[in-house]
């Protein structure tokens, strides 16, 4: 659970263990405390035992255990040579059930040392006035260089938990000079987070077998009359394939070495291990230098090919490398980071159920599509906007600029689906994309037959004809998501992550892909905005606005540049009015109905470990995570208000930037503050919102500016 002498700091998380750590200083020698966490358990971390004055370094973790209890685990380090009184231990005294171990640096004949230290009666007199008691049997924990025993290490429990503990020692230390403790609570069970990702092990997958046993129904000549019965048999002829074809993955922990050891390092490791038992056996100066000898050797070598694995991943890598597999390397090497569960606690201390923790979280999430106004304001004033619109929009310019070639590339939008979309959207998805509710992943759609593809394409083209789309394909399966270093104790530190059905991002993915051809084709969208764009990037935008801050800056002029941030952007995108731009914009029929039902009444429950929220119906904006929400978004947001002549823009979906240059600073900000106001008065009629905490104005000048009137 702990070492003092492993140099945690070159480790990160594991595979399948997540790491909670001590500050390290980089100068210090030692030291160091923490502790790993198979990470489908359930727990928090503690945080806040800090000390100033002295060097005592505390990782701890609430653990929730079976009966609704939970036990708290201390990993303490405490350096030599220091004073350390009762006060100081009394700030680890933190829960009823709790566990500290460590090296504490203390001696006293409780725990078998021969004599006491001033620092080992300190920790007597801290066991007896918590009624804490200490686990240790009397064997020595640490040895020395020479050869020599000394007892350093304790476990010390609260009384409760001591009757039903058992601490053994383990004769190997591992590389350090500590030897390791194992201690077993008995009747305690840690409650497990049971979800279990990905248990199909598709490595492993007779995907020839798969497809023979999909070919074995009648399926495929019947005529598909309810869309949802029908596409409910395919799913469980596929699923009943993938039972009979893919195994599961087992559960059972299997012990891996790092990349880099090798059959030299275990035979160093035997040989370290060997030398030290003879020298506890005989105390010789032959057998103390033996010893250094062995485990000067182990380090080296296991440096030597630590190092060589290191370069072996950096030969891997040069300017063509894409910074994909770069961040790839990266993971690998750093482990996986999980997002396990945590424990939330009600105002008497006692642990949430997971089902109302669920609808906690489901409740919290439902309010980032909800409006902030008064809503029959709202919707009063918003209707007044569509049937405004509706009454004109034949008469603006957007529409009267289209052609007759655009009105024909406007029905071949409303086409039948073809094979060759299908496949085209099948050989490009993410293929470890994870599935929603009906467990159907892209992996399974790819390997099917012709006959199965053709009649997946005849389901997905009923509900494009017919307008039909079942409820299950509108229902998201929504995750919470830690954010990084926020507290994980707080309903407001996650953020939610949707899986939908795998059918309907693949028809997502072919109708977005209609909607980009028919745009990009017509020249419809700003050229300014180069969000999810194909040859497009975020560079565009800062390439522009440095061009032209860089020659006024030489040019003895200013640029003045507004970042603008839109609240929720996505969330609180107004569906109604999204509508009335496709009509504009001559996106109607088929694929207008679509999306119309696609983005109306949908809903999503949340699920925590292996329960679920009650289902909750999104009010505004795109789905999280859709792949046709950044295409509908950059048509919602395409007819941002021309600005003043000299005034530039930039857009990356919702990130936007105007600026403007000249050589009078007041003059520059009169007309940005023209622009921002018509800017605020689209927002105002299309339901966005800008957030003045964030939005930010910069300056780009090589002169003193002196006074700033706005």
């Amino acid at each position: 659970m702990y070492s003092r002498n492993l140099d945690l700091r070159r480790f990160s998380s594991f595979n399948s263990w997540l790491l909670f750590s001590t500050h390290f200083q980089i100068k210090k020698k030692g030291g160091g405390s923490a502790i790993y966490v198979k990470n489908n358990l359930i727990y928090n971390e503690i945080d806040g035992i800090t000390f100033s004055d002295v060097d005592i370094e505390i990782a701890g973790i609430v653990l929730q255990l079976n009966n609704n209890k939970t036990v708290t685990i201390l990993s303490v380090y405490m350096a030599p040579s220091q004073n350390i009184n009762i006060d100081h231990l009394n700030k680890m005294a933190i829960h009823n059930n709790i566990l500290i171990l460590g090296d504490f640096n203390g001696k006293n004949k409780l725990w078998g040392s021969p004599c006491n230290d001033s620092r080992g009666k300190v920790i007597e007199t801290f066991l007896e006035f918590h009624d804490f008691v200490c686990l240790n049997k009397g064997d020595p924990t640490h040895i020395n260089y020479n050869g020599t025993l000394s007892h350093l290490d304790l476990v010390i429990s609260s009384k409760n938990l001591a009757f039903i503990t058992d601490c053994e020692l383990i004769d190997e230390t591992w590389g350090s000079d500590h030897f390791p403790f194992e201690i077993t609570i008995n009747n305690f069970i840690p409650i497990f987070d049971k979800t279990l990702n990905n248990k199909y092990n598709i490595d492993k997958a007779n995907w020839e077998l798969y497809r023979s046993s999909v070919l074995k129904s009648n399926l495929y000549d019947e005529k598909i009359e309810d869309l949802e019965s029908s596409y409910n048999k395919f799913k469980s002829l596929i699923l009943e394939a993938r039972d009979l074809a893919i195994p599961k993955r087992s559960n059972n922990f299997k012990h891996k070495y790092t990349p880099y050891w090798n059959k030299e390092c275990s035979d160093a490791k035997k040989n370290k291990k060997n030398a030290m038992k003879i020298l506890r056996k005989n105390n010789s100066v032959l057998n103390q230098t033996n010893y250094k000898e062995q485990k000067k050797t182990f380090k080296k070598i296991i440096l030597k090919y630590k190092q060589m694995y290191w370069d072996n991943i950096c030969e891997g890598i040069n300017y063509k490398t894409k910074i994909s597999e770069i961040w790839k390397k990266v993971k690998s090497l750093k482990g996986s980071n999980p997002n396990s569960k945590g424990i939330f606690f009600k105002p008497n201390g006692e642990t949430e159920k997971d089902e109302d923790i669920a609808n906690k979280f489901a409740h919290s999430f439902s309010l980032i599509s909800r409006l902030d106004q008064n809503n029959e304001d709202t919707y009063t004033e918003r209707n007044i906007i569509v049937n405004s619109f509706l009454n004109t929009y034949k008469l603006s310019n957007t529409y009267l600029n289209l052609s007759d070639a655009t009105s024909e590339d406007s029905k071949l939008l409303n086409e039948t689906l073809r094979r060759s979309e299908l496949d085209h959207v099948l050989n490009s998805v993410n293929k470890k994309s994870s599935p929603g509710f009906d467990e159907l992943s892209y992996q399974y759609l790819i390997n099917l037959p012709e006959e199965g593809k053709n009649y997946y394409l005849k389901l997905i083209n009923h509900s494009w004809e017919l307008n039909i789309i079942p409820k299950s394909w509108k229902l998201a399966i929504v995750k919470p998501i830690l954010k990084p270093n926020k507290d994980k104790k707080s309903y407001e530190s996650y953020r939610p992550i949707s899986l939908t059905l795998t059918t309907s991002k693949i028809m997502e993915k072919i109708i977005g892909n209609r909607l980009t051809w028919y745009l990009e084709k017509n020249n419809l969208l700003k050229p300014s905005q180069a969000g999810f764009r194909k040859k497009m990037s975020t560079s565009d935008a800062l390439i522009r606005i440095e061009r032209e801050a860089n020659f006024a800056i030489h040019s003895g002029n200013y640029t003045v540049a507004i970042l603008i941030d839109f609240t929720r952007a996505f969330d609180l995108l107004w569906v109604d009015g999204l509508l009335l731009k496709l009509i504009q914009l001559k996106i109607q029929g088929r694929i207008y109905n679509w999306i119309k039902n696609f983005l109306t009444d949908r809903k999503y429950v949340v699920k925590f470990g292996d329960t679920w929220s009650n289902p909750y119906t999104t009010v505004n904006g795109t789905p999280q995570g859709s792949s046709i929400s950044p295409i509908l978004f950059i048509i919602m947001i395409n007819d941002f208000p021309l600005l003043s002549k000299f005034t530039s823009d930039a857009f990356f979906a919702d990130d936007c930037s105007i600026w403007r240059s000249g050589t009078n600073l007041e003059q520059i900000f009169y007309h940005l503050q023209l622009d921002l106001n018509l800017i605020s008065e689209w927002c105002r009629k299309w339901g966005f919102t800008i957030n003045t905490t964030k939005t930010q104005g910069i300056i780009f000048t090589n002169k003193k500016i002196l006074k700033i009137a706005y």
